[in-house]
């Protein structure tokens, strides 16, 4: 599915390995998206400000071309256009998951960056 990744922005607060970081990636065709990789959404990671992000789970193949995933972490695909108009996380649950579909949570921080650009 993800034909190309290129690093944008990884929180300088994350330490040497693990997420958040935000990636550009082409999908499928060429389409224009981005991945996010984040923390399975717990109730630890809802401490502070963050967002939910709903995406095309990434392969293990795909994972494995990104930077430091750790083993509570996973990433998603989403479209181009779908990161610009997120809201924050409300505390809702995490709602079903259709096949190929996978959720990561992020701080503020990582998605605020492209709403400024």
């Amino acid at each position: 599915m993800i034909q190309t990744v290129t690093m944008l922005w990884k929180d300088e607060n994350s330490g040497k390995s693990g997420c958040p970081a935000l990636y550009e990636a082409a999908g499928a065709g060429g389409t224009p998206g981005h991945v996010v990789q984040g923390k399975e959404p717990t109730a630890r990671v809802h401490d502070r400000a963050g967002y939910l992000v709903y995406g095309k789970a990434l392969t293990a193949v795909e994972l494995a071309v990104l930077s430091d995933v750790a083993a509570d972490e996973g990433a998603v695909w989403v479209p181009a256009g779908a990161l610009g108009a997120a809201s924050t996380d409300d505390r809702e649950p995490v709602r079903g998951l259709a096949a190929g579909e996978a959720v990561v949570w992020v701080p503020a921080n990582v998605l605020d960056r492209l709403q400024v650009a």
